[in-house]
């Protein structure tokens, strides 16, 4: 949720902006106070990553570095291989909040992220991103459980996600930490987010 005045008092020339930011009256705001605004869909594939890509690098008069992008982004997902992992149930946890827990359920990055690497999300069954108490993880049954660094303070650190009762069961392997925007940016370092995600559930399967 944004505010105009904010955004405004940085003098910005374009403001390049994410499809489900807003409100639209902002964007309709810092249009009308002479901004060029760039709405970007989020990326949930490979392509669409190098779309936006394209896109970005076309809005800022920088084809062929986007080009180039592209190419070194598809090179890194052609030597990556195939990975999968259909005997795992993998879940991502976004943050907590009064005893429950927030996972990435269908239509979002991260869901996306889980089927790049072949690892079922065990919370597709929920559209976008919904909290779970214990008893709604004893239903999902994870078996790999990763976390984007930016929640772990709201979730007491990794210590306190180890120790919630559905997920004690789990060795300390099952537990995959990734920097935020690498796991969830879908942006230039895909190919180096799904090789870091498949060897950590690798990992965790010896």
């Amino acid at each position: 949720t944004l505010a105009a005045e904010g955004i405004l008092a940085m003098r910005p020339d374009r403001v390049l902006a994410s499809a489900h930011a807003g409100p639209d009256a902002v964007f309709m705001q810092l249009a009308a106070a002479g901004v060029a605004v760039t709405r970007l869909d989020d990326p949930r594939s490979p392509e669409q990553a190098q779309r936006m890509i394209a896109q970005v690098a076309d809005v800022l008069g920088r084809p062929e570095a986007g080009a180039s992008l592209n190419r070194r982004l598809q090179q890194r997902l052609d030597g990556l291989g195939p990975t999968a992992f259909p005997e795992e149930r993998g879940i991502v946890v976004m943050g907590g909040q009064g005893g429950q827990l927030l996972v990435a359920g269908q239509s979002t990055a991260a869901d996306a992220m889980l089927q790049l690497v072949g690892l079922p999300n065990a919370a597709a069954a929920l559209p976008g991103y919904r909290p779970v108490g214990d008893e709604g993880l004893l239903t999902l049954r994870p078996t790999v459980v990763v976390v984007p660094d930016h929640a772990l303070p709201a979730l007491g650190g990794l210590d306190g996600l180890r120790h919630r009762p559905a997920l004690a069961g789990l060795t300390p392997t099952r537990f995959v930490v990734m920097e935020s925007l690498l796991l969830l940016g879908m942006g230039p370092r895909l190919g180096e987010a799904v090789q870091n995600l498949a060897a950590a559930v690798a990992t965790a399967q010896r």
